[in-house]
Order: structure tokens, then C-alpha cells, then sequence
């Protein structure tokens, strides 16, 4: 009856924390799981509508296009302002040389002008390609008369109206000390004709001006400006 009545002893509590369980006790060579590798998610598939690829391809184009356009206008735009400025360069420094040669062109003409109108008015005839000019005007005149020829002239003219008169017959010329360069008296039986100087230098001026004519027909047509407003002045100051 002992054993009967002796109390069954009651069962034993585990608190919370005495119920984990205690990792610190396993092995540290315990290996754990591997995980499988994540598979590699798919690329996304974007489809586009063939009217809409056709657009963007479109839009790419026109962009592309319009810069290209740009670049080249500005490479033009540049190349012609480069061109334009090498050309005025080109222009003034070519005017700048045709001014030079015609102003020494101009100095030049007045020069050789004045010098052979000098020369004329000087009364010697053996310094200029005109020397012969009384001396030939003389020898038409003589050639017209007929009879004995004389001819009263300066002692400076002597020598060219010699020259032109070297085959003309019944002629004689004296030369007088008193009587001035240019001057010629001619005189045939009841006819006497005097070459003055004044008739002389008009002959001389009407063949000067006739050479400037000539010349400004001959110059170039850039040269021909210079060479007229030159002109004026120099037959002007020799018909004076």
C-alpha cells in the first residue's frame, strides 16, 4: 500500500532559452548546403511595330542629315570667306600695281612730251626726230616753183635745209645771222613765201597731238584713262 500512496514526483521544466538549440556545439567543419546558382533571367523581348521603326529610322536620318548639312555650310561658309579675302587681297594689291605703272607711264609721256616740245621751240632742229620738219616744208615748196630758187633761213636751219635740198636744182640758200631758228623766206621770180616760226609750231603742234592719239589707240585699254587726262593739258600748253 506504500507504493500506492508514494506521490509521483512531478516533471521537470525547461525554460524558453534552455530549449534553442545551442549551434555553438557543431562542428566547424560541418559543410552546409550550397544553393544551386539563380538562373539567368531572359532578356527582355521588345518588339516594335514596323510603322514605328520606320519613324525612329526616319528621325535618325533627318538628324543626321541636318547636321551634316550644318557642318558642311559652315566649312563652305568658312572656305568662301577665306577665298573672298585672299581675293580682295589679291584685287587691291593689283590695283595699287596698276596705279604705279600708270602714273610712271603718265611721267613718263609728259616727260618725253615736253622734252621734245622743248627741244622744237628751242630752234634746234638736229635735237628731235622732227628736225626736218621746216626743211621738208620748204623742199615742197621749192619742188611747186619754178626759176631760180633762193632761200633766206637762220644759220641754225642751214644745215638741215641743205640736207633736204641736196638734189633740187637752181637753188640757193644763205644764211642769215639776224634772222631767228625757224624762219625761212623762199623766193621764185615775183613770188616770195615766208615759214614763220608761228606756222611752224602749229604744224608741230597738230603732228604732237596726233601722236598722243595715236598712242592712247595703241595703249591698253587700262593704260588709256591715264594716258587722256594727260593729253588735254599738254596740247593745251603747246598751242600757248
Amino acid at each position: 500500500m506504500s507504493n500506492i500512496t508514494q506521490q509521483v514526483a512531478p516533471p521537470k521544466r525547461w525554460s524558453f532559452s534552455e530549449s534553442l538549440e545551442d549551434f555553438s556545439r557543431h562542428e566547424h567543419d560541418v559543410v552546409g548546403e550550397v544553393l544551386d546558382d539563380e538562373e539567368e533571367e531572359p532578356e527582355p523581348s521588345i518588339t516594335l511595330h514596323p510603322d514605328e521603326l520606320e519613324r525612329l529610322k526616319a528621325e535618325a536620318y533627318q538628324q543626321g542629315y541636318r547636321q551634316g548639312e550644318g557642318d558642311a555650310v559652315q566649312s563652305l561658309s568658312d572656305e568662301m570667306a577665306n577665298s573672298i579675302a585672299q581675293v580682295l587681297a589679291f584685287m587691291e594689291e593689283e590695283e595699287t600695281h596698276r596705279n604705279a605703272k600708270m602714273m610712271r607711264l603718265a611721267e613718263q609721256f609728259v616727260e618725253g612730251v615736253c622734252r621734245v616740245v622743248e627741244q622744237l621751240f628751242a630752234g634746234d632742229l638736229s635735237q628731235t626726230g622732227l628736225r626736218h620738219q621746216l626743211a621738208e616744208d620748204a623742199a615742197l615748196l621749192v619742188a611747186q616753183c619754178e626759176g631760180t630758187i633762193t632761200l633766206d633761213c637762220a644759220k641754225a636751219d642751214e644745215p638741215a635745209l641743205r640736207t633736204a635740198l641736196a638734189g633740187a636744182k637752181d637753188v640757193a640758200i644763205t644764211a642769215e645771222a639776224e634772222r631767228k631758228a625757224g624762219s625761212v623766206a623762199i623766193s621764185a621770180a615775183q613770188a616770195r613765201i615766208t615759214l614763220d616760226e608761228s606756222q611752224w609750231a602749229e604744224a608741230v603742234r597738230h603732228r604732237v597731238a596726233e601722236a598722243v592719239e595715236a598712242l592712247i589707240r595703241l595703249a591698253p585699254v587700262s593704260e588709256q584713262e591715264a594716258v587722256q587726262d594727260v593729253e588735254p593739258h599738254i596740247v593745251q600748253k603747246e598751242g600757248e
